[in-house]
């Protein structure tokens, strides 16, 4: 493997443990005790990730960026990341069988809330990103008259 070929896939390996990181630190915030000390750690962490990509981009031997350059997307694209939306849609789906399963109010319910809120998020964020997908995918096409 060519040497920035493997800097970039160790930036996209630590890139996607701090989206990890993140998730964990905002679903101990909504808690209503939150482990500080997870917190503090978890946040030490995506610290530390955040300097190793600094440095391990300035390695590259050209300028590059973290994030893919701008294309447009493909059905097959489009189509995967749909399959993913229907995937945490049912993952939010499951998060709520286990709620009607407590009393609302209750200490369990109130522990599953972090869980439910984390995978809301991941959902909106996949449904905007195939929703701009789909909509670079329109513009791309030819004019009609």
């Amino acid at each position: 493997m060519g040497r920035n070929k493997d800097l970039r896939k160790k930036i996209a390996g630590y890139q996607a443990m701090i989206i990890k990181h993140e998730q964990k630190i905002r679903a101990e915030l909504v808690r209503e005790y939150a482990d500080e000390a997870s917190i503090a750690s978890w946040q030490r962490e995506v610290r530390v990730w955040r300097e190793t990509i600094a440095r391990l981009t300035r390695r590259l031997k050209r300028d590059w960026s973290p994030m893919p350059t701008k294309s447009i997307p493909s059905l097959a694209t489009i189509e995967r990341m749909l399959d993913e939306v229907e995937e945490y849609s049912r993952a939010v789906e499951g998060v709520r069988r286990k709620l009607k399963r407590h009393k609302p109010g209750s200490d369990a319910y109130h522990d599953l809330l972090p869980d439910l809120w984390v995978q809301l998020d991941v959902l909106r964020l996949k449904a905007k990103h195939a929703f701009e997908a789909l909509e670079e995918y329109e513009e791309s096409l030819p004019e009609e008259e």
